[in-house]
């Protein structure tokens, strides 16, 4: 290095010494001089590895050493002002010998400390440094060299240390300086405990490195000092080392049962950090609540880790579980409460276990509370916001978040909470947006992730929803919603098995879902296998409204499809999806469809009137391809071929890529006796029936089968009408590439799928 080719005392020659060379230091100068000298021993004390950075910060007070002797003579009359200075430097050759002996280079170690001697004699004891630093380090040169005179000065340094510590404060210098002077002394037990001191001071100061070698140094004088592994251990768990801070802490409780009371609080407080909630709940068990030295903390982490193996079990699906440790915890913070009256994070816990159990209302009043001292339990905030929205209080929960994120504006759970209430809300780029940057200031927020994988599946984004799903796994794999979402995205993106795989998942960790239910279902019956999915939707239990209209609508759909021998079943469910959203048209249509089948005629008065009054409710608007289309097929079972054909194929010039409209155009033509025109509409459709989509839709070709059977059931169109053997060759051709495929199922057999098989047993129906 370049300092290995400096001159340790004054004079030299050669132009880099020169270039170092300044005039003698001012009062000012010498005090930033002695500031960078502690700087160094606090390098220094790293050990080896600090040389580096020690010998940096002694550059300056090599410089300091090559002074200017005109500069000397003209402050000779300043004799105060050259004391200082001459205890300075001989601070400064005792350091550059310490570091050389660490170094190993103790023959130049001793070259320092033998000038450093000098130095201290020549300024007299008037200008040492009056806390006892300059004493001890005279004392140290002196031991370092076998001068009988070292124990005098050691001890001369040790009585001032001692004074300046009491009168010290915050500032661990001289308790460091006075932990060496006792090291000297060779007094080694007394040495650790101020090196231990020292060190868990440094720990909460966040000057972790200096902590840890500062500990270090205590367990190489003192190694079966159980409180100083104990402060090791403090070091590593302030360093985020939880294990290697338990490890240490284990030692100390071999080494000193007495240390138990307060030692084991400490462990159960690390186990806690490793996640071994259950682990630390039997350490904690270990001293009852009122023989811990800290009563209160001894119950609130009692109730931390009683919650904590209730989200676990809420993980694995153990409900009852999981119950009983939130009710456990509540009991602990009932208790706490009397120790800690009004206490905010009481009151937050208590919050979070009520919220956990579904007593909502209990945990909004609790959290609402305690989110009003956000700088003690911030995460109250977020909690009573998702109490609010378990509450239906959305207005109520975004007006909090907002409030809240004008004081913590980065405040990554805040953002994401607001992200998924903007979602709620419909505003899907805005949610992608809050969303976004809650995951960026905090990547590994779970739920967060999976909010944004809903928001962009809902912007029809589905490569980044998946990868967003994908990486909310990573987090939380056993998270039954975060399936769900992955298996909708899976769905979507033409990948039926993997979707089907992804509600499996979700369902192995909550059989019961209902969502996840009739998501599988709703997987199923676009696949064709219509009866899989029928028992799914029966199991589904989803709340009154648009999501119970939903699955009842599916079940009806599924049943409709299966043909006559389902027709009551499918008129059943739909009139129940109509009570929970009587103006669907969707749900009227297959209700007047599933009649027109029990009535098993078109010309039957119920199932007539039924179709007449939907064309009357439905107000096709122009513009809107799937209301026209409703309309149309609403005319074709009335028979009413011309303004069918009208209005389907009004409803394809707006959408060409409506699939099941082009087959219903091609049956009305097919009836209508067009059998060419016909036949073209249903070999448009072919780039559909030929691509990968198709097998997600397979449900689709077996409707259009469907539609045909019934067609020649009732007499519209004849089995050997000489379009309909193309025609079913087409759909029977796209509907066989879809089976037999990885993953995918293979439906049963339907009316329809027989019929497309030998439409000629149809025809004496």
């Amino acid at each position: 290095m370049v300092l290995e080719k400096l001159p340790l005392s004054g004079g030299g020659s050669g132009s880099l010494v020169d270039a170092l060379r300044s005039p003698l230091p001012q009062p000012d100068a010498l005090n930033e001089h002695r500031v960078r000298l502690n700087a160094a021993r606090d390098e220094r004390r790293l050990g080896p590895q600090g040389f580096a950075a020690a010998e940096d910060a002694l550059v300056a007070l090599r410089r300091f050493l090559q002074y200017d002797p005109k500069a000397q003579a003209n402050a000779a009359a300043d004799a105060r002002e050259l004391g200082r200075r001459g205890a300075l430097i001989a601070a400064i050759h005792v350091e550059l010998g310490r570091l050389q002996e660490l170094q190993g280079r103790r023959d130049e170690g001793l070259e320092q400390f033998q000038q450093a001697i000098r130095r201290f004699e020549s300024v007299g004891q008037d200008y040492l440094n009056a806390q006892g630093q300059d004493h001890t380090d005279f004392g140290i040169a002196l031991d370092r060299t076998g001068d009988s005179r070292a124990r005098e000065w050691l001890e001369r340094g040790e009585e001032r240390l001692h004074a300046a510590v009491n009168a010290a404060g915050d500032d661990l210098v001289p308790i460091i300086t006075l932990a060496e002077n006792l090291e000297a002394q060779k007094r080694n037990d007394a040495a650790a405990d101020l090196f231990a001191i020292a060190a868990y001071a440094l720990a909460f100061t966040r000057r972790l490195d200096l902590a840890e070698a500062l500990a270090g140094r205590a367990l190489e004088l003192n190694p079966k000092g159980a409180s100083i592994l104990a402060v090791k251990g403090e070091v590593f768990h302030r360093a985020g080392r939880p294990q290697d801070a338990l490890d240490a802490l284990n030692k100390a409780l071999t080494l000193d049962r007495s240390f138990a009371r307060a030692g084991l609080l400490i462990k159960a407080e690390l186990q806690q950090d490793l996640r071994d909630y259950r682990g630390a709940l039997d350490t904690l068990e270990r001293i009852k609540p009122e023989d811990a030295d800290d009563t209160g903390r001894w119950l609130e982490l009692a109730a931390e880790l009683h919650a904590a193996l209730g989200d676990q079990e809420t993980a694995q699906g153990n409900r009852e579980r999981a119950q009983a440790e939130y009710e456990s915890a509540l009991q602990v913070l009932e208790r706490l409460e009397t120790f800690r009256p009004g206490d905010p994070r009481t009151g937050a816990l208590a919050g979070r276990a009520l919220l956990a159990l579904g007593r909502f209302e209990e945990a909004r009043l609790k959290l609402q509370e305690a989110s009003k001292s956000s700088s003690y339990v911030p995460w109250a905030r977020v909690a009573f916001v998702e109490a609010l929205i378990r509450l239906g209080r959305l207005a109520e929960a975004r007006a909090a978040t907002e409030a809240f994120l004008n004081e913590t504006p980065d405040d990554p759970e805040l953002i994401g909470k607001h992200g998924r209430l903007l979602r709620s809300e419909g505003n899907i780029t805005l949610a992608i947006e809050r969303l976004q940057r809650a995951v960026e200031l905090n990547p590994n927020l779970a739920w967060a992730h999976a909010e944004l994988s809903e928001a962009l599946r809902c912007a029809d984004r589905l490569v980044e929803a998946l990868q967003a799903a994908d990486r909310a796994l990573q987090l939380d794999k056993r998270n039954a919603w975060v399936w769900r979402i992955k298996g909708a995205t899976l769905n979507g993106l033409n990948r039926p098995a993997a979707a089907l795989e992804a509600f499996d998942q979700s369902l192995a960790l909550e059989p019961d879902n209902s969502w996840a239910l009739a998501l599988k279902g709703s997987v199923l019956s676009d696949l064709a296998c219509y009866e899989q999915a029928i028992a799914l939707f029966e199991q589904s239990t989803l709340p009154a409204g648009a999501a119970r209209a939903w699955v009842l609508g599916l079940r009806g759909w599924a049943n409709e499809t299966l043909g006559e021998r389902c027709a009551e079943k499918a008129s059943a469910a739909y009139s129940e999806a109509l009570k929970n959203e009587p103006e669907n048209p969707i749900w009227k249509i297959g209700l007047a469809n599933t009649t027109y089948l029990v009535d098993c005629a078109l010309d039957q008065p119920q199932s007539s009137a039924s179709y007449r009054e939907l064309t009357q409710q439905i107000e096709a608007d122009d513009n809107d391809a799937d209301l026209l289309s409703q309309l149309g097929w609403c005319y074709f079972r009335l028979g009413d071929l011309k303004r069918a054909e009208e209005l389907l194929c009004k409803a394809l010039e707006i959408d060409d890529e409506l699939i099941s409209t082009r087959f219903d155009y091609g049956l009305a033509l097919l009836c209508a006796g067009d059998s060419d025109a016909a036949c073209r509409e249903y070999e448009r459709s072919q780039g559909f029936l030929d691509s990968p989509e198709v097998v997600r839709r397979r449900d689709l070709i077996h409707v259009a089968l469907e539609d045909l059977r019934q067609a020649v059931r009732h007499r519209v169109i004849l089995a050997d009408h000489r379009g309909l053997s193309k025609i079913l060759a087409v759909l029977r051709s796209a509907f066989e590439r879809t089976l037999n495929l990885k993953g995918v199922p293979n439906p049963a057999p339907t009316a329809a799928l027989r019929f497309a098989a030998n439409p000629a047993m149809f025809e004496g129906e």
